[in-house]
């Protein structure tokens, strides 16, 4: 049976036409084990969900569900009990499982989040990233290619491009000087993005940031 209807209405979005989604059945979407996700969803029938390009973007299977300003596009799959909601935007990526993508975030690329993750406010992430377990992504985070799990959370103004499974919370750039050094069970490489850093601070930043590099290439291997 399937569990939501097009409602006729559409729209142009970056060169696609995305219709607007009306719940056909009641939908509940439990919170995850994700210690950042508090709240349960509740869908009732006849209620306006997101913007979709086609019926691939969101499974009929599963309670999985867009809310009404979510744009979802391209190659996107959203699946099992996986919610996406806010103004968050999803393109290419798979989001399944029991996770969350919410806020303004923007998800994209050949991304999968799955797991109890969940992805928000305007965090963005793209590439061949994978996102899972009871990982979180916040703030202005931009994780890229990265393979992020266990119960680690990315928050702040930083860029990731790198691979975390270790648990804690890293939202400065003294992280990775300070941590990354003194453990080989993951890599990780934090950027802050600040674009109102000097001259100076700028080639301070690169200097720290390629004697990272380095560290990396010749000792975790």
């Amino acid at each position: 049976m399937k569990k939501y209807e097009f409602t006729g209405k559409t729209m142009e979005y970056k060169g696609y036409t995305l219709h607007q989604i009306r719940a056909l059945r009641a939908l509940y979407i439990a919170d995850n084990l994700n210690p950042n996700v508090t709240t349960s969803i509740s869908v009732n029938v006849g209620d306006i969900g997101g913007w979709i390009l086609s019926e691939e973007n969101l499974s009929h299977e599963g309670n999985c569900w867009v809310d009404r300003n979510v744009k979802i596009y391209g190659y996107a799959s959203i699946e099992d009990n996986a919610y996406v909601g806010g103004e968050a935007i999803v393109c290419g990526a798979t989001i399944s499982g029991k996770a969350r993508v919410v806020g303004n975030a923007d998800v994209r690329g050949f991304t999968k989040i799955f797991g109890n993750a969940l992805i928000g406010e305007s965090a963005l992430v793209k590439g061949r990233s994978k996102i899972y377990g009871n990982a979180t992504i916040m703030g202005t985070a931009k994780v890229a290619d990265s393979d992020i799990s266990g119960s680690a959370t990315i928050r702040g103004m930083i860029e990731v491009n790198c691979k975390i499974f270790k648990e804690g919370l890293y939202d400065c750039e003294d992280d990775f000087r300070e941590k990354a050094p003194e453990s080989r069970s993951y890599e990780k490489v934090f950027i802050p993005v600040d674009k109102h850093l000097s001259s100076v601070e700028r080639t301070e930043l690169n200097r720290h940031k390629n004697q990272f590099i380095w560290f990396l290439a010749n000792n975790l291997r």
